[in-house]
């Protein structure tokens, strides 16, 4: 007999622990906290005794990522909402807060209370933030690469451009070189001609 009255007392005991693992806080109509478990204690800073009776949004200093009136509208509605919060604890920091909200009634329907139960998300998000950043560097990486491409292809191009010109150049200045069918040089390339006593190219712009 003693056995079977054991082990409710057991599972409740452990759901009573998960539940102090979670971190709770319930609120009246009004958002003062009338319920602020274990969890809320160890993630936010303030014992049960010094957070009840207390507006959750001015002890958290709640920094809400839609407006308040849309929430309120949204639980009303549809007896729940899910979404981020960022709250500041007793030392001052900010934490990222995926928060679950439940709307109690009693049996005509009248609102009685919120149930929050809230996840830290905020190492999450700092890791999201890098990856951006990351992935931001990357890009501009990357086309910083292909401008480079580009005007290397540039070059290369103006290169050979230049070595054509100045083979004609050299040829027409020196007709007994022997030419090739397409009037290039065999075995004059570019190089030579900038070995030769040249000074300035520009005065054999009078032989075109």
């Amino acid at each position: 007999m003693n056995k079977h009255r054991e082990k409710p007392s057991l599972e409740i005991q452990e759901k009573a622990r998960i539940l102090d693992l979670a971190h709770i806080i319930i609120r009246d109509m009004d958002s003062r906290i009338t319920l602020w478990n274990t969890g809320a204690e160890k993630l936010y800073g303030w014992t049960k005794e010094e957070a009840v009776g207390h507006v959750s949004h001015e002890l958290l200093k709640t920094v809400f990522l839609e407006p308040l009136n849309v929430i309120m509208t949204k639980l009303l509605t549809d007896k729940h909402w899910l979404g981020e919060l960022i709250y500041t604890d007793r030392d001052g920091k900010h934490i990222v807060i995926a928060s679950h909200w439940e709307l109690f009634c009693d049996e005509h329907g009248n609102p009685l209370c919120l149930l929050s139960i809230n996840a830290d998300i905020t190492d999450r998000k700092h890791a999201e933030e890098a990856l951006r950043e990351r992935e931001k560097e990357l890009e501009i990486r990357t086309h910083t690469l292909q401008e480079v491409n580009t005007a290397l292809r540039v070059l290369l191009k103006n290169r050979d451009e230049d070595k054509a010109v100045l083979d004609r150049i050299y040829i027409h200045c020196n007709p007994s070189i022997n030419t090739s069918k397409d009037g290039f040089c065999q075995g004059c390339p570019a190089e030579v001609f900038h070995k030769s006593k040249i000074q300035d190219t520009r005065q054999w712009e009078n032989y075109y």
